[in-house]
């Protein structure tokens, strides 16, 4: 589950907290294809494209694919 939700400007903001913080992060006008980028405190581990289900750049954990699931689940990507 979610904790916080923040609009900033033209991107959204997702951020889960636990032992490492999580933030999933993608902005309305940024070039295609639609795609998320994911930090863990602070530092990018993958930049993902969410129309072909792939890494563009990093790969994802177990953790992080399990949270990007809750994410469409939840409506949210």
């Amino acid at each position: 589950m979610l904790l916080g939700v923040t609009n900033r400007g033209n991107g959204l903001a997702w951020v889960r907290s636990d032992a490492a913080d999580t933030s999933f992060i993608t902005w309305k006008g940024d070039h295609g294809p639609y795609h998320v980028h994911v930090y863990e405190d602070g530092t990018l581990i993958v930049k993902w494209d969410l129309e072909t289900d792939t890494p563009m750049r990093g790969e994802a954990t177990r953790k992080i694919l399990r949270l990007m699931q809750e994410l469409r689940d939840e409506g949210q990507l």
